[in-house]
């Protein structure tokens, strides 16, 4: 198999937030997969100096996914089920593919984080499988106490919150 015949292969890091996504994504950085230009990643903050790898287009479109969906990133429950065969995700599909086709074509190998992803992969598989993009998902998956005690610290979430949104996360990238 010659370069010009070599398919595209994305990665996608799944998780739930306080999870080491983040961990997980610079480390893959490292090894040579590319995220993206720095101007692109979201900049650190006080709950994570390190960094979170984040994209903040990718971000921003998934942002206003919840909003379509009348949710939130702290939600306990599940989308309905087919959200992202419905109309009004058309123009979010639309923008996504543009942003894949922007930002990573010419990267035979290539990766995005966001916690939210874990909500979205039916929308990312359809979308990567469009464009004849192999995907390869990383799993974090951290202990739920832990993360409701990260959510608890920086957020002020009770533990019974942080454990819902933690089991939907998880359940729903699962499922997917």
């Amino acid at each position: 198999m010659n370069n010009v015949d070599k398919k595209t292969r994305a990665i996608c890091i799944l998780g739930m937030h306080r999870s080491g996504t983040s961990t997980v994504a610079r480390a893959i950085n490292m090894i040579g997969v590319y995220l993206g230009e720095t101007g692109d990643i979201m900049s650190p903050a006080q709950d994570n100096p390190e960094g979170f790898w984040e994209r903040d287009d990718v971000v921003d479109v998934h942002e206003r996914l919840l909003q379509q969906c009348h949710k939130k990133w702290d939600t306990v429950l599940p989308l309905q089920e087919k959200w992202y065969k419905s109309t009004e995700i058309k123009s979010y599909r639309d923008e996504l593919i543009d942003l894949v086709k922007k930002h990573f074509s010419g990267h035979n190998l290539w990766a995005w984080k966001d916690p939210r992803t874990s909500l979205f992969l039916p929308l990312w598989k359809d979308i990567l499988n469009e464009l004849n993009i192999d995907i390869v998902c990383i799993f974090v998956v951290r202990n739920p106490l832990d993360v409701a005690k990260s959510l608890n610290k920086r957020d002020g979430f009770p533990y019974d919150k942080s454990y819902g949104i933690w089991l939907n996360y998880n359940i729903t990238a699962l499922k997917a």
